[in-house]
């Protein structure tokens, strides 16, 4: 999961929430800004990517903002 939130926002909301799989922090919009995910508010899309062993993208989910 990534998220543009930073990395304490991000520590709190996986305990919160009893995470058991990583958070990515993005907090300057890189990952988001690659995927094509961040809408013009800043805020990053909810989006689903898999991704194969190869590396590349088999399947996306979700509903770009424009």
């Amino acid at each position: 999961m990534v998220s543009v939130d930073d990395a304490e926002t991000n520590t709190r909301f996986a305990k919160e929430h009893e995470a058991d799989f990583p958070i990515l922090s993005d907090p300057e919009k890189t990952v988001a800004n690659a995927y094509g995910v961040l809408g013009p508010s800043g805020l990053a899309s909810r989006w689903t990517f898999y991704i194969g062993p190869d590396r590349k993208i088999l399947e996306e989910l979700g509903v770009k903002k424009k």
